[in-house]
């Protein structure tokens, strides 16, 4: 009789599964490893949460591939769109549906092709400052969140992570945790300095959520914004002064 066969190492087994797969499931293995890496490093996300957003890949990959059998590369609009509704029907949770609807925001589109951005002169961007009534809280949240983006170069992103406890205004910076949780300190101006300390103590008001105490900027649930909250009210700021860039 012939020996038994040797089991095979973990690394020859996932070698042997690879060779079987179609290229689809390839590609699917490829990018699902780079998503992982993206959110983790990239984005910061803590273990739970990365967690929670590849079991959202899990799903929206069997929903593609049973259904349509596509690569991750032939996913279109319309696909996710339905993805999401089928979440919808099937009765899931509100917050499973958010999750992974702010799951698709990390996603990186193709791009179509290169071109150059439009960019703002100082008066334009004195005129969006301008622009932003700042007779109530969230006018002033506005304004001191654009003034903070253009005169220290900030990311959205950026913005949004910043923390009560990351300004450090007598030495005249602010501490940024930029890309892959790098920190950097910035130069703050004067007049921005000014603004966020008037925001802190006539506007910004009692956070509802102890998760958010320390975060500068919340919106009116006191809860830490988000990006698309931002682009919003640059997009309003934008259209009040009268300017239609991109």
């Amino acid at each position: 009789p012939h020996p038994p066969e040797e089991p095979l190492s973990a690394e020859r087994s996932r070698t042997t599964r690879i060779r079987r797969m179609t290229r689809a499931e390839k590609e699917w293995e490829v990018y699902s490893g780079k998503y992982r890496t993206y959110i983790k490093t990239e984005r910061g996300l803590a273990a739970n949460t990365v967690e929670a957003y590849m079991r959202d890949l899990r799903r929206f990959r069997r929903f593609v591939t049973e259904r349509y059998r596509l690569s991750p590369l032939e996913v279109e609009t319309p696909v996710v769109e339905e993805f999401l509704n089928s979440l919808f029907e099937a009765g899931a949770e509100k917050s499973t549906q958010n999750r992974t609807l702010s799951g698709a925001e990390f996603v990186e589109r193709p791009k179509s092709g290169h071109y150059l951005p439009d960019t703002l002169s100082i008066e334009e961007i004195d005129a969006i400052l301008d622009a932003i009534d700042v007779s109530t809280a969230h006018g002033y949240r506005n304004r001191t969140m654009i003034e903070m983006l253009y005169s220290c170069g900030l990311r959205v992103s950026e913005l949004t992570s910043l923390h009560i406890s990351d300004l450090f205004f007598d030495e005249g910076f602010i501490r940024v945790l930029g890309k892959g949780s790098k920190q950097r300190l910035v130069p703050v101006s004067d007049r921005c300095r000014m603004q966020v300390e008037t925001y802190l103590r006539e506007y910004r008001g009692i956070p509802g959520d102890e998760k958010s105490s320390d975060t500068l900027f919340l919106n009116r649930h006191g809860r830490k914004l988000s990006r698309i909250m931002v682009f919003n009210a640059i997009k309003a700021a934008a259209a009040a002064a009268g300017i239609d860039k991109e």
